[in-house]
């Protein structure tokens, strides 16, 4: 996976991040991103927990990390905005949001021009 959809989404699960149950949150002390329902089973399945990523202890209970407030910030504005935006390939209004991220700028697809695109890269993701 690339882009825009490792962006949005824990990279232990895959499931895009929500405002809900798949709320990213910040390990600490390290500071990497992964959901809470991933967090809280890597915290309650292990006596010494440790980051997957970089191996480090996490010492922190549960009720101490925090949620990634900017990155929910983001994606419920993607989730808003999907009653406006407009498809950048052939301007239908979006009913189901896909991005991509191109030149380091997210871009939004109908699921018709997601579709053609995915043929071409797999630098997209629906939400």
């Amino acid at each position: 996976m690339e882009g825009a959809e490792t962006a949005f989404s824990c990279k232990i699960c895959y499931s895009l991040y929500d405002d809900k149950v798949k709320k990213p949150y910040i390990i600490s002390p390290c500071s990497h991103t992964i959901c809470f329902t991933c967090l809280r089973e890597i915290i309650e399945s292990n006596s010494n927990p440790n980051c997957p990523f970089c191996v480090r202890e996490i010492k922190a209970s549960i009720s101490e990390m925090k949620p990634n407030y900017e990155l929910i910030d983001i994606i419920l504005t993607i989730k808003t905005s999907s009653n406006e935006t407009k498809c950048v390939k052939c301007s239908d209004i979006i009913d189901k949001i896909y991005f991509k991220e191109k030149n380091n700028n997210i871009q939004f697809l109908c699921k018709k021009c997601a579709k053609d695109e995915k043929n071409l890269e797999d630098d997209y993701s629906g939400n």
